[in-house]
This record gives structure tokens, sequence and C-alpha cells, in this order.
């Protein structure tokens, strides 16, 4: 009974990873577009609508926040008040 317990749990991890991975993926693709932008225009856009990318609510799963004239940040929720956050200052997911 614990094996079946074990398992479950690992392919729940495993679930996550792609997920998570998955969303990193998208993340990135979104980093190119707002990259574009900035070189084209010289400015970050003020919101993902400056980019083409329409949003009816605030459902996600990515998000995009401009902190200043030459920062941002791009995040994805993982659990309940868990994130992973790539901030341009660092080029990095953390």
């Amino acid at each position: 009974m614990k094996l079946v317990v074990v398992l479950l749990g690992l392919a729940g991890v495993g679930a996550c990873q792609s997920r998570q991975e998955n969303l990193v993926q998208q993340g990135n693709v979104l980093i190119e577009k707002i990259e574009a932008f900035q070189h084209e225009n010289s400015i970050l856009p003020q919101t993902l609508e400056d980019i083409g990318i329409e949003r009816q609510d605030e459902s996600g799963p990515l998000y995009y926040l401009r902190k200043s004239d030459t920062n941002y940040i791009v995040w994805f929720g993982n659990e309940l008040g868990e994130s992973t956050i790539w901030d341009s200052g660092t080029k990095e997911w953390r």
C-alpha cells in the first residue's frame, strides 16, 4: 500500500514539473516578445496588450509587470502563495 502512495506522489511531482517547464517555455516566448518590443521602441511595454496579447481577465497563466523604464518581471503561480519569477535585471527564472 505504501508503494502505491509513493508512486502516486511521484507522478504528481512529475506533473508539476511538466507544468512548470511548459510555463517557463511559454514565459521565454513572452520575454522574447517583450525584449523585441523594447528593442524596436526603446521602451518597455506598459501592458501585454502593447505587444498584441489581449487579456479578457486576470486569469493568467503568465503575468507581466513593468517595474521601471528598464526593468520588468514575468511570473506564474505554482502552489498557493508560490510563484516562479523571471527578473529582467538578473535574466534568470527563480
